[in-house]
């Protein structure tokens, strides 16, 4: 739930993207309150997690104000169920308006996808053939330089407040102008999307994804397995370094100590045998093992691993 200011966005528009289920807002006053429904039933809804999600999802607010209703496009989103889309029935004839960079939204966006449970491929399937949204200027480069071009007219009100103490005021005020000046159009230039061209790309988004799921899972285990590798490769290297740490943890004579010592030693092990010297662990293992033959439970351990 989110409060914006009435200045700040039409009620035409904001009609258009209200559903029964999805999206929705209220009249307060000199605010608009939009309010997105959460699928999750409360018995269900991790409260404990609620912070965290409002931290992702806060920037929204300033994206709504700068004119990106992506957010509303979103909820109005998750009203669409994939049972009815597969059923064709209970489906708008078309979206509510087009808008610029559906297919790239901005991490808050994404966030509230996630929350309120839109379907991915649905999601995906309505940002293909979107038009690219231009990039929004905000760094501190851009903001000095709207700062210097700022008339008194507005510039006077908010250094006045800061005189008297009103900062907070002065800084929600200053920032409400500069997120105005970066206010984008609202509608692409192309003409809202029946339905039935937006469902046609589902197939496809599916594939889409589950091919980037296979990437990203291949990347992380390329990853994975070069991280390995230098791992294995600075244990090698330090290795009468690492035995010894091995033997002093096994000198402990505590389970946390076998724990640790067995780990070192399945490290050095793999290190050995990445570098074809397995023969030479053998040797340095059978060394290792003799003040400690009176540890069974160490013992175990290291049969268990298949280090004796």
């Amino acid at each position: 739930m989110l409060n914006i200011p009435k200045v700040a966005l039409n009620e035409t528009v904001l009609r258009r993207f209200a559903t029964e289920n999805g999206f929705d807002y209220h009249d307060c006053g000199d605010n608009w309150t939009l309010e997105w429904s959460l699928c999750e039933s409360v018995e269900d809804f991790d409260y404990e997690m609620s912070e965290q999600w409002m931290s992702q999802l806060l920037p929204i607010r300033d994206e709504i104000i700068r004119g990106d209703l992506r957010s509303l496009y979103i909820g109005w989103l998750s009203d669409i169920y994939i049972f009815d889309i597969e059923d064709d029935e209970g489906l708008a004839d078309q979206e509510p308006m087009t808008l610029a960079g559906l297919g790239q939204l901005s991490d808050a966006q994404k966030a509230l996808a996630t929350f309120i449970e839109v379907d991915q491929d649905l999601l995906f399937a309505s940002g293909m053939g979107c038009p690219a949204l231009d990039a929004i200027a905000d760094d501190e480069v851009a903001m000095a330089q709207w700062v210097a071009k700022l008339p008194p007219p507005q510039a006077t009100p908010i250094l006045q407040l800061l005189l008297t103490g009103s900062a907070k005021i002065a800084k929600a005020q200053l920032r409400q102008l500069y997120n105005e000046s970066l206010r984008q159009p609202i509608l692409s230039a192309n003409e809202p999307r029946s339905m039935s061209s937006i469902v046609k790309n589902i197939k496809q988004a599916s594939q889409i994804r589950e091919q980037a799921q296979r990437d990203e899972q291949q990347r992380i285990e390329t990853q994975n397995k070069q991280a390995r590798i230098e791992h294995l490769n600075k244990t090698f290297d330090l290795a009468d370094k690492i035995w010894l740490q091995a033997d002093e943890s096994a000198d402990k004579g505590t389970g946390y100590g076998y724990d640790a010592a067995t780990k070192t030693l399945k490290d050095l092990k793999d290190s050995y045998w990445h570098h074809d010297a397995g023969v030479q662990f053998k040797q340095k293992m059978t060394q290792f093992i003799k003040p400690h033959l009176n540890r069974p439970a160490f013992m175990r351990r290291l049969r268990d691993m298949n280090l004796i």
